[in-house]
C-alpha cells in the first residue's frame, strides 16, 4: 500500500497532489515538507494504535505480522517448541518431509462457467483447533508414540461422514510412512522444463516409501475410495503443562493459556469486536500469521571460507554435507505443527470436493482456503470440453449444482465448526462477492487460466462487470496508473479494491476468450490498451542490503532503504542476470536509462548484449498474452495429454511416478513473488538443494543447464575440451567441478547462438 493509501485507511488528510520533477523549486520543497509531515502524522497514528496492543515488543522491532504474533506468545510465557521439546532430529525430518504448502489448482481451464465463491473461516486456525494442537504446544515436553495399527484402523474407517465428526480429527494427528500406489496426495515435482518445482495434488506411485501427515492420507481415501497401506506411523504425545505461562487479555476476554484454546479464542474475539476496537487489528494480524511462524525458515549465507558441516534429515534419509548456505529455524518453527495444519487445510478441501462430486457437480478452482463451485440458481448442464454429460446438440457438458445445494454443503461442513456458533456461525462462508449491492444473490461467472490466475464477473445482458480479478502473475508489473483503484459497483463487498489497469487486462482477456471461441483467426485482434506498448518493468522496494549496495555504488545519495527500484522483465534473460535502476514513473526513461546488473555490478543499456544475449525488454502486451496462455502444468488436458497453452475444458489429474534417488530441497521460501513489490523478485535463486556425498569442490550443474546440455550432441559439447565422461556426468545431473559447469555454460551460449543463426538463415532462404 502507498503512503496515500495508508493515510486514507487511518482517516488522515492525504498527500499533496503533485508529481515530483527532480528540480529544486518552491513547489518541490513544499511537496517534500508535506510528505514528511504526512509521514509523521501516519507514524503517530500507528504508534497510538500499537500502544494499545498488550505487547512489550518495541515498535521498531515489529518487522512483520510474524514478529507481533511471536511477541504475543512470548508475553504469555509460551516457550519456543524447539527449545523445550526434546524431539530427535530424525522425527523432525519425517515431519518436514510431510510438509507441503496450501492446495491451489484449477479444474476447468479457458471455459466460462457459473460459480458460487465459498471461503473457509480462518482455515488454518480452524484446523489447528480441530487437530488439538494448542495442548501440544503448551506442554512441558512431547514424546513419540508409535501407532501403526491405530492409524491404519482410523484410515480404514474414513468416509465423508466420519471426517465430518470433530472426534476423527483428533485421531488423524499422526504421521505415516506409506508406499503410494496411485494415491492422490500432494506431490512436489518438476511439472515443466523450467527447473522449478511445484506442488500438485495428483495420483503418485513410488517404490520408495514417503512420509505423509494423517489428514492427507484421509483426503486420499475420500478421493480414491482406497485406503493407503501404512508401513509405520507415530504421533506426538504431550507430557505435563509448561510452567511460567501468564494469563492475558485478548480483545474483551481474559485468556488463560492453560485452560483456553488460543487458536479458537483469537478467531472468536476478532468476530466479536468492532473494527474500531484497538485489538481488532492485532487479532487479525495474529490470525493471519499463526500458521506461518511454525513453518518459518530463514536462509543465512556464510562466507566462502566459513563453510559449515550440515546434518540433513528428510524422511528416513540422513547424511552430512558442507555448505555455505543454511536454513535457520524461526523462533517458533515447529515442523509437526506446520505439516499438520496445511494437511488439515487440504482435507477440508477434499471434503468439499467429495460432497460436490456426490451431487454430480464439480468446481472451477481451489485456492488454499476457498473453492469456487460450478453452480447456478436452478442447476443444470453447462457446456465444457471433457465433461461427462452431453447437451442436446451432442457437445460435452458438466453439471452445475443448485445454489440450494451449495447451502447444504455449507451446512454439512459446519459440523466441524470448532467455535462458539453464536459468535462464528459458519465455517464455510458464501462470500459477499456473491451478493449484489442490495445483498441479494447474483449469478457469478468464472474464467480460469492456471492456479491463482482467474477472474470472477457478472453478466447483465451483454455487459460484464469484473467482481474479483486475480492479481497473481500481473501484480509484479509496475504500471504508472494514477487513477483511483477499482471497486465493482453492484457488489456487497465494498471493502476490496483492485488496480484499475489489471481490471482492464481481464476485461480484454475475457473479450479475447470469446473471440477465440467464436472465430479463432481473430484471437489476436483485441482492443488496444493504453499501456500495451510500455516496457514491462517490476517495481520493488529496497529492503535488502544487497540491492541497496548495488544502487549506492552507482549513486551513493540516490538509494535509501525502503525506496523503490525498477527491474525490466526481459524477453530472454541471460543466466544469473538481474537489472535494476532507481525508480522512475516516467515510462519514456525506462528504455533509454542505464541499468546495473546486481551480481556483477556492470552497467548496461537495454538492447545491448550481455553474456551473449541481447537485453530486450518485454512489452506489457507480451506479458498479458503470456499470462493468458500460462498452462496448468500440474494437470492433464481432457484428452489425457499434458496441459498446454491452448488446453480448454475439464482437466484431469496428472499421474506421477516418483524417480529415485529423491532430490532433497529446502523449504521453498524463495519462489518468485507473483504480485506486489517483494524484493525476492530480484534475488531469486530457488530452494536450497541438499546432496549426498557433497564436497566443497563439486556440485551438480543447475537443472536449467542440464536440460540445455541434453539438447546438443556429445560431439558438439566436446568443443569445451572436457572429456566425454565428464560431459555425460554433467548431463545426468551428477556432481562435477564448478569450473566444468562454467565451461559448459559458455559453450552452450555459443552453440545456441549458432543454432539461432542457422534457423534465421533457413527462414530467410524459405522466404
Amino acid at each position: 500500500m502507498t503512503l496515500g493509501g495508508f493515510l486514507a485507511s487511518f482517516g488522515l488528510e492525504g498527500k499533496m497532489d503533485h508529481e515530483p520533477t527532480g528540480r529544486v523549486t518552491k513547489k518541490e520543497l513544499e511537496y517534500g515538507r508535506r510528505d514528511v509531515e504526512r509521514t509523521v502524522a501516519l507514524l503517530n497514528s500507528m504508534k497510538l494504535e500499537y500502544d494499545g496492543f498488550p505487547l512489550k515488543l518495541p515498535p521498531e522491532r515489529a518487522m512483520s505480522a510474524a514478529s507481533i504474533t511471536k511477541a504475543f506468545l512470548e508475553e504469555m510465557g509460551i516457550e519456543q517448541p524447539r527449545r523445550k521439546f526434546d524431539l530427535p532430529d530424525h522425527i523432525l525430518g519425517k515431519c518436514m518431509q510431510a510438509y507441503y504448502g496450501g492446495r491451489s489448482e484449477i479444474r476447468i481451464r479457458h471455459q466460462e462457467v457459473p460459480i458460487v465463491v465459498c471461503d473457509t473461516t480462518s482455515e488454518y486456525p480452524s484446523v489447528a483447533g480441530l487437530l488439538g494442537l494448542w495442548p501440544l504446544l503448551i506442554s512441558s515436553n512431547v514424546g513419540v508414540a508409535y501407532c501403526t495399527k491405530a492409524a491404519q484402523k482410523t484410515l480404514n474407517d474414513v468416509d465423508v461422514e466420519t471426517v465430518l465428526a470433530p472426534s476423527t480429527w483428533l485421531e488423524l494427528g499422526f504421521f505415516a510412512l506409506v508406499e503410494p500406489s496411485a494415491d492422490i496426495l500432494p506431490v512436489r515435482a518438476l511439472y515443466n522444463d523450467t527447473g522449478s518445482t511445484n506442488i500438485g495434488l495428483n495420483p503418485i506411485s513410488s517404490k520408495e516409501p514417503i512420509w505423509y501427515a494423517g489428514p492427507d492420507l484421509a483426503a486420499s481415501k475420500l478421493a480414491t475410495g482406497r485406503t493407503p497401506k501404512i508401513l509405520q506411523a507415530f504421533r506426538l504425545v504431550s507430557y505435563g503443562v509448561q510452567e511460567g505461562m501468564k494469563p492475558t487479555v485478548i480483545g474483551t476476554r481474559a485468556f488463560d493459556p492453560e485452560k483456553d484454546d488460543f487458536f479458537r479464542t483469537v478467531i472468536e474475539e476478532r468476530k466479536k469486536l468492532p473494527k474500531t476496537h484497538p485489538h481488532y487489528l492485532l487479532l487479525k494480524i495474529i490470525a493471519n500469521a499463526l500458521y506461518g511462524i511454525f513453518a518459518e525458515l530463514n536462509k543465512y549465507e556464510y562466507g566462502k571460507n566459513a563453510a559449515k558441516q550440515l546434518e540433513v534429515f528428510s524422511g528416513d534419509h540422513r547424511f552430512e554435507q558442507p555448505t555455505f548456505v543454511v536454513e535457520r529455524p524461526g523462533k517458533f518453527q515447529f515442523a509437526p505443527a506446520a505439516a499438520l495444519i496445511t494437511s488439515g487445510g487440504r482435507l477440508i478441501l477434499a471434503v468439499l470436493e467429495h460432497m460436490v462430486k456426490d451431487l454430480g457437480g464439480t468446481y472451477l478452482l481451489t485456492d488454499t482456503d476457498s473453492m469456487h463451485f460450478v453452480a447456478s440458481r436452478n442447476g443444470g448442464l453447462v457446456p465444457c470440453p471433457g465433461g461427462q454429460h452431453k447437451l442436446s446438440d451432442g457437445k460435452p457438458a458438466i453439471r452445475a449444482i443448485k445454489w440450494k445445494q451449495v447451502d447444504e454443503i455449507c451446512a454439512k461442513l459446519n459440523r466441524l465448526n470448532p467455535y462458539d456458533k453464536s459468535v462464528v456461525g459458519e465455517i464455510l462462508k458464501i462470500e459477499d462477492c456473491n451478493l449484489d449491492r442490495k445483498g441479494k444473490p447474483q449469478q457469478l461467472y468464472g474464467l480460469a487460466i492456471s492456479a491463482k490466475r482467474y477472474v470472477v464477473y457478472t453478466r447483465r445482458k451483454r455487459s460484464i462487470e469484473i467482481i474479483k480479478p486475480s492479481e497473481h502473475g500481473l501484480g509484479i508489473v509496475f504500471v504508472p496508473d494514477k487513477r483511483p483503484r477499482y471497486k465493482p459497483e453492484d457488489c456487497k463487498d465494498q471493502d476490496t479494491d483492485y488496480p484499475r489497469w489489471i481490471v482492464e487486462v481481464w476485461q480484454r482477456l475475457i473479450d479475447d476468450h470469446f473471440r477465440n471461441i467464436e472465430n479463432p483467426e481473430n484471437a489476436l485482434l483485441s482492443r488496444e490498451l493504453w499501456f500495451d506498448n510500455l516496457p514491462a518493468v517490476m517495481r520493488v522496494r529496497i529492503t535488502t542490503p544487497n540491492v541497496l549496495k548495488v544502487l549506492r555504488q552507482r549513486d551513493p545519495g540516490a538509494a535509501k532503504p525502503y525506496n523503490f527500484a525498477l527491474s525490466p522483465i526481459l524477453v530472454q534473460p541471460p543466466p544469473n542476470c538481474t537489472l535494476i535502476a532507481p525508480a522512475s514513473k516516467n515510462s519514456e526513461e525506462w528504455i533509454t536509462r542505464e541499468y546495473t546488473e546486481i551480481h556483477s555490478g556492470i552497467t548496461v543499456h537495454l538492447s545491448e548484449e550481455f553474456n551473449g544475449v541481447i537485453l530486450s525488454p518485454q512489452t506489457l502486451s507480451s506479458v498479458i498474452w503470456r499470462h493468458h496462455l500460462h498452462p496448468e502444468d500440474k494437470s492433464l488436458s481432457p484428452n489425457g495429454e499434458p496441459c498446454d497453452a491452448y488446453t480448454r475444458g475439464l482437466l484431469l489429474r496428472r499421474p506421477i511416478t516418483a524417480m529415485t534417488p529423491f532430490v532433497f530441497i529446502g523449504k521453498e521460501i524463495e519462489r518468485r513473488a507473483q504480485e506486489g513489490e517483494d524484493p525476492s523478485m530480484l534475488e531469486h535463486t530457488g530452494p536450497i538443494r541438499y546432496h549426498r556425498h557433497q564436497t566443497l569442490k563439486t556440485r551438480p550443474c543447475t537443472p536449467e543447464l542440464v536440460k540445455r546440455l541434453n539438447d546438443f550432441s556429445l560431439s558438439q559439447l566436446e568443443r569445451t575440451g572436457l572429456s566425454r565422461d565428464t560431459i555425460i556426468k554433467a548431463r545426468r545431473g551428477e556432481r562435477v567441478h564448478p569450473s566444468t559447469c562454467t565451461q559448459l555454460a559458455e559453450t552452450m551460449q555459443e552453440l545456441e547462438r549458432e543454432s539461432s543463426q542457422v534457423t534465421k538463415s533457413r527462414e530467410g532462404l524459405s522466404n
